[in-house]
C-alpha cells in the first residue's frame, strides 16, 4: 500500500473545509428551525432540509449505516492512491472534506444537513459544495494530465 501523505496546504483545506461546514450546519441548525431566510431578493434562500439519500436527496439504499461505510471507504480510497501534483492533493482535499462534513453529519444526526436554496437546484449545503469543486478540479487535473501526455507523445 503507497505511504499516505498530506501536505501542509492539503491539510489546511481539510481542516478550513471541514470547520466551515461545521459551523455553517450549526448555525442552520439554530436559526433556520424559525423558518427559511431570503437573500438576494429571493435569489438565495437558506431553508433548514435533512437529506436523508444521497446527492439530490436520492434514496440509492435503505439505510444510514451503508453510506457511513461507503463514505469511510471513499476516503480510505482516495488517500491510498497517489496525487501527482498541486491540483490533485488539492482536488483530494477538497472532496475528503466535504465527505467528511456529510459522514458527520450522519453519524451525528443520522441523515445531512442542507440549507442552501437556489432556483432550479436541490438545496445543498457547504459540503456539498467542497465535493463539486473538488471534482471539478479533479476533471481538470484528469485532462490535464490526458493532454501533457498527448502531446509528449509525437
Amino acid at each position: 500500500m503507497p505511504e499516505m501523505r498530506i501536505h501542509i496546504k492539503e491539510a489546511w483545506i481539510l481542516a478550513s473545509g471541514i470547520g466551515i461546514d461545521r459551523i455553517t450546519k450549526l448555525l442552520a441548525l439554530k436559526e433556520l428551525r424559525r423558518g427559511e431566510i431570503s437573500l438576494l431578493s429571493g435569489l438565495i434562500k437558506l431553508k433548514l432540509l435533512f437529506n436523508e439519500g444521497s446527492a439530490f436527496g436520492i434514496k440509492i439504499f435503505k439505510g444510514n449505516k451503508i453510506w457511513i461505510i461507503i463514505t469511510s471507504l471513499f476516503i480510505i480510497l482516495l488517500y491510498s492512491l497517489p496525487a501527482k501534483d498541486r491540483l490533485s492533493r488539492t482536488s483530494r482535499a477538497f472532496l475528503v472534506s466535504g465527505a467528511i462534513g456529510n459522514l458527520l453529519d450522519r453519524i451525528i444526526y443520522g441523515r445531512v444537513v442542507d440549507f442552501i436554496n437556489l432556483p432550479y437546484w436541490p438545496t445543498f449545503n457547504v459540503a456539498d459544495a467542497l465535493i463539486t469543486i473538488g471534482i471539478v478540479l479533479a476533471l481538470i487535473s484528469f485532462f490535464k494530465g490526458w493532454r501533457d501526455e498527448d502531446t509528449s507523445n509525437p
